[in-house]
């Protein structure tokens, strides 16, 4: 039952990963750099899409020897696998709607609402976790981009709805 899940969420990693190195052909390329801003990312994506492929076949063998011991999957044991990692397929969907709304309400609101329900939902659900929740992604959220745009003068992405 775990190979199963970790299978699919290798399947899951590798197709990110193939996505990111998509999205890296669209770096803008500089005169002067033989390599670019791209290299380096391309590198990392690259040594990690061979640990995947490598992680993933390792599953696959270990699914086909316990296949031949009279393994099954059924509904019942998909429904327990998602019960059982309820947290962490949230957490993975959050990250997602994250990732996809820093285009549309920037990166501080984004970061701000991610990190707030995922500490919330991660955390044990008591009122006196909620004002450290609270001050940690205020100053994660608002604290690092004030820090980069005024000192490193890194700018962040401000979104649509801001522009």
């Amino acid at each position: 039952m775990k190979a199963i899940f970790e299978a699919i969420f290798l399947v899951f990693m590798i197709i990110a990963n193939l996505f990111f190195l998509l999205q890296i052909e669209e770096f803008p390329q500089e005169g002067w750099d033989e390599l670019g801003p791209a290299a380096y990312p391309r590198l990392i994506l690259l040594v990690m899409l061979l640990i995947l492929i490598y992680l993933f076949i390792r599953v696959v063998i270990k699914l086909l020897k316990i296949r031949g011991t009279g393994f099954n999957f059924s509904l019942n044991t998909g429904r327990n696998i998602i019960i059982k990692y309820k947290k962490v397929l949230i957490s993975i969907l959050l990250f997602l709607l994250y990732i996809f709304s820093i285009n549309y309400a920037g990166f501080r609101l984004s970061t701000f609402s991610y990190l707030l329900v995922t500490q919330w939902i991660l955390s044990p659900r008591k009122k006196k976790n909620l004002p450290p929740i609270i001050i940690a992604s205020l100053l994660i959220g608002f604290g690092i981009p004030f820090f980069f745009e005024t000192y490193l003068g890194v700018m962040f992405p401000q979104g649509i709805l801001f522009q």
